[in-house]
């Protein structure tokens, strides 16, 4: 028989299995391993691979056949060579291994696709807040950048200091996000796959993202901010 992976992980010490042998299912006779092949997610995508062992037999429901050449140029041999060997089944619904993981994973690609959406969603929502928030800051401080205008403070001062006002909230909200996402990164952890919940890549490029998107939504209003009139500014 050939065992997988972590068949051979669990039953021999250092994973050694190759020349082994085991009995199972009340079998009279021991198998000997002869092969020992990747772990393959027979159920889902989520449920971590589970100990299996391959053994010969023609009781079986699905055939596997690795091919370099184009699987519908080889399906009528393939056939052919079943039934020449007197095989009890006859072999239909054939898919390649690219289709069949496509469907296996057909339901979970869809509920990414409509959180991504909401995701895109929410951060389009709290970009335009920001920069209405960002914008009504100004107005509200136009009075002191007149101010400061008179008294000689140049356009960058005037840009720099709007710029880190806008960047001070987002940090802020920043670093409250990543501790509520650090907290609940567990609970979505059957949501995903092949990323684990505290994936580094995800919570380094989103929050920079976020820092030069809420840089970008600072700089119109900073950039007229430092365009205003002084003596418009203190009429207001």
């Amino acid at each position: 028989m050939v065992v997988s992976r972590s068949f051979a992980r669990a039953y021999f010490q250092d994973g050694n299995a190759i020349g082994g042998h085991f009995r199972h299912g009340g079998a009279k006779e021991w198998s000997t391993i002869v092969g020992v092949v990747a772990d393959v997610r027979h159920i889902d995508l989520e449920s971590p691979p589970a100990p299996t062992l391959y053994e010969p037999s023609w009781d079986v429901s699905d055939l596997a056949i690795l091919t370099h050449l184009a699987p519908d140029a080889i399906l009528p041999a393939v056939r052919r060579a079943v039934r020449e060997a007197g095989a009890p089944f006859v072999i239909g619904n054939a898919k390649t291994m690219q289709e069949r993981a496509g469907e296996a994973a057909a339901s979970r690609r869809f509920q990414t696709v409509l959180l991504a959406a909401f995701a895109a969603i929410a951060v389009f929502l709290a970009l335009v807040g920001l920069y209405g928030l960002l914008s009504y800051m100004v107005r509200q401080r136009l009075g002191e950048i007149g101010v400061r205008v008179a008294l000689g403070a140049d356009r960058r001062r005037i840009i720099t200091m709007v710029l880190c006002d806008g960047l001070s909230i987002a940090g802020a909200g920043l670093a409250i996000g990543l501790a509520a996402a650090t907290a609940l990164a567990r609970w979505g952890a059957s949501l995903l796959y092949g990323v684990s919940p505290l994936d580094p890549v995800t919570f380094g490029l989103l929050p920079l993202l976020i820092v030069i998107v809420t840089a970008g939504a600072c700089v119109l209003p900073a950039w007229r901010a430092s365009r205003v009139d002084p003596v418009t500014a203190l009429r207001n």
